[in-house]
């Protein structure tokens, strides 16, 4: 057996060149569907509790839903808090690369992943990570995010607290998710194949080299 990692596209996520817009309300990001194992009403919960302690932070969260299942999520949100929470459905990758550049941090509290594209996409876009230790998230992350327990609430509000209140804590993330995220290059998945397939036929390192010149 033999694991083949997928990659991401690096000419649309990347870091922003202009950086983060300081001066815009501050959001966290989430994308992917509100399956159950997605843990939703968990991040729903952490988020109320920053709202408690940060009064200017919003709540965005993309990806393909029904607009019901969304409907219904948002009806469980303290209405107090209600009006920073966004439910944008499918969005088109140059938006989902943007919203990535542009939030204070990517949440991933899902319980069960095969692989987490989205929050390889978040690193190269250079968003600190926050998700769950669980399913594959801690092979795909490892050192490139802070991997916390999908049930202590507590142990995110404290991480997320830190990287909204302290810029040299988020930019450090930031640096460590950017290097985590050139493991995942479709040139890699291409060498990772060919070693399989065709070891002796895999070119040595002089003549990748020379490759690399044309």
């Amino acid at each position: 057996m033999h694991v083949v990692y997928e990659g991401f596209d690096p000419q649309l996520f990347k870091p922003a060149p202009s950086g983060r817009d300081a001066d815009a309300q501050p959001f966290l990001l989430y994308a992917e569907t509100l399956d159950p194992h997605k843990n939703i009403p968990f991040l729903r919960g952490i988020y109320a509790k920053l709202r408690s302690q940060i009064d200017r932070l919003g709540l965005t969260l993309v990806g393909r839903y029904e607009a019901h299942a969304a409907d219904a999520l948002i009806q469980t949100v303290p209405e107090v808090i209600r009006r920073d929470v966004r439910f944008m459905g499918f969005v088109s990758d140059p938006d989902l690369a943007a919203l990535m550049q542009n939030c204070a941090a990517f949440v991933f509290p899902s319980r069960n992943e095969g692989f987490g594209l989205a929050p390889v996409e978040a690193m190269a876009c250079g968003a600190p990570v926050v998700a769950a230790a669980a399913g594959s998230l801690p092979e795909i992350i490892a050192e490139g995010g802070v991997l916390l327990s999908p049930d202590d609430d507590d142990s995110w509000v404290a991480e997320l607290t830190r990287i909204l209140s302290n810029d040299a804590h988020r930019r450090e993330r930031s640096e460590k998710t950017i290097a985590r995220s050139g493991v995942f290059s479709w040139d890699e998945a291409a060498r990772a194949f060919r070693r399989i397939v065709a070891p002796d036929r895999l070119p040595g390192p002089q003549c990748e080299a020379s490759n690399a010149l044309m």
